[in-house]
């Protein structure tokens, strides 16, 4: 299901990055599976410029400039909402549901 509100999508972004910054960025994070008898294990850096990939999103801006934009709430102004290529596609974002619980 996409969002077809861009303003509701770059609150929701917003939302996102500030919980990014707060639980991710600057982490390492290991992840580990196990399948019958094979394990694996990966080890991620959570970088502030991973971000804008995480969302889905396509911008012209930089992906340092999109995350510090983000946390700004700079939408807002909307001076960034008009960066996003395909406004109408949104991706329904994976934290839009724990964006409301808190």
């Amino acid at each position: 299901m996409a969002i077809s509100n861009p303003t509701e999508a770059l609150r929701i972004v917003s939302t996102c990055a500030a919980l990014y910054e707060k639980n991710l960025s600057g982490k390492n994070v290991l992840f580990a599976t196990v399948d019958d008898d094979k394990s694996a294990c990966v080890e991620t850096l959570f970088q502030p410029q991973n971000f804008l990939h995480l969302t889905g999103l396509q911008t012209n801006l930089s992906s340092e400039r999109f995350y510090d934009a983000a946390l700004e709430c700079k939408y807002r102004k909307g001076w960034w909402a008009d960066t996003i290529k395909n406004p109408k596609d949104f991706p329904d974002f994976g934290c839009r549901k724990l964006s409301r619980q808190r």
